[in-house]
């Protein structure tokens, strides 16, 4: 219903993932992003906003959007709710007690 009464359901019938460090579903997938030229990688956001252009946290070196020196180096999970950063977050599936019948 888009009327919002399903808001409050329960956690447990949502399929959406969990952080493995404090268990909320406030996961997001980001990119990883290197600076080629001096090395830093961190996740977009941590490079300054200087207008269009991104900043480097570690030597101050203004990119453009385009610009070949800054790379996307893969993808991790990012937790709103305790800024824990990881590789796979936790599915309800996987929580659920194993059956005889799933061994």
């Amino acid at each position: 219903m888009l009327d919002g009464t399903h808001a409050s359901a329960s956690r447990s019938h949502r399929a959406d993932p969990d952080c493995p460090d404090c268990g909320e579903g406030r996961v997001r997938r980001v990119g990883a992003f290197e600076h080629v030229r001096c090395g830093f990688v961190d996740v977009v956001a941590a490079f300054d906003a200087d207008g269009p252009n991104a900043v480097c946290p570690k030597c101050d070196a203004t990119l453009a959007p385009a610009d070949e020196d800054l790379r996307c180096v893969g993808f991790l999970y990012d937790c709103s709710s305790c800024d824990h950063r990881f590789d796979a977050p936790v599915s309800f599936a996987s929580r659920l007690p194993r059956t005889a019948e799933s061994d």
